[in-house]
């Protein structure tokens, strides 16, 4: 009956809340990541990179220790940030403020729906289509730069390598 009326009725409390009065209260600094998590995730498709930006930003999870996969699924699949509390399987309007709005939550939704797999491939034919992941960082033992450079065979396939840069003298 109370999580029919919203109430919070207690287990581990979400990232971006605390518990005052049986109620849930949004913490502000933490909401922050939440929104900044729902954001990123439309834009990159990929928790794994999600986790390496959170790490370099230092940003911790609820309990202290640093990002995981695991931790952003929780938070991506976590109904709280809806403003619903669930109770065996159904949902209900919550008693707190929602972190991320509904068409948010759908668009997270259905791209965590996609297979990983195809999301993955998805995130990295995107990347070596804006460049070549290691332009800027290869070195001969010379000091001499590497570039980079691309050929396109008549099956259509692209071929990327690198060169060694002799005009940079």
């Amino acid at each position: 009956a109370s999580k029919r009326k919203g109430m919070w009725m207690g287990g581990q409390v979400p990232m971006g809340y605390c518990v005052e009065d049986r109620k849930l209260v949004v913490v502000p600094e933490e909401a922050q990541v939440v929104r900044q998590i729902f954001g990123n995730f439309i834009q990159t498709r990929s928790t794994t990179l999600m986790v390496k930006q959170l790490v370099a930003q230092g940003v911790l999870s609820k309990n202290g220790k640093p990002m995981t996969k695991q931790a952003l699924y929780t938070i991506l699949h976590n109904r709280v940030y809806l403003g619903e509390v669930g109770h065996k399987g159904e949902f209900y309007p919550g008693q707190h403020e929602a972190l991320v709005d509904q068409q948010q939550w759908d668009r997270v939704q259905e791209i965590m729906a996609e297979n990983s797999r195809d999301r993955a491939r998805s995130t990295y034919s995107q990347k070596c289509r804006h460049g070549f992941l290691l332009r800027g960082m290869l070195f001969t033992p010379d000091g001499d730069l590497y570039l980079p450079m691309a050929t396109r065979k008549p099956n259509g396939k692209l071929y990327r390598y690198y060169v060694v840069n002799k005009n940079q003298k």
